[in-house]
């Protein structure tokens, strides 16, 4: 296995910053996406559904202005 020159300086900052091992966080990353895959396609999608209308924003134009509120989301 083998990474960019960008992705080694950026996981070695990240390290320093954090007082973890390289090894440590490449592990921590490994876990997180083998735990995401392991989930059945039915878990995920009741998951995703029970969530959907869970949350109130307390805005009535979330449905008709959905786009809007995306790209303003995205520029915080």
């Amino acid at each position: 296995m083998q990474l960019t020159t960008a992705q080694l300086e950026a996981l070695r900052s990240l390290a320093t910053a954090e007082g973890e091992s390289m090894s440590s966080l490449v592990r921590q990353a490994v876990d997180r996406l083998l735990e995401g895959r392991a989930l059945p396609p039915e878990l995920v999608r009741e998951r995703a559904l029970a969530a959907v209308g869970a949350y109130a924003s307390g805005d009535a134009s979330g449905a008709a202005d959905h786009d809007r509120h995306l790209a303003d989301a995205y520029r915080e």
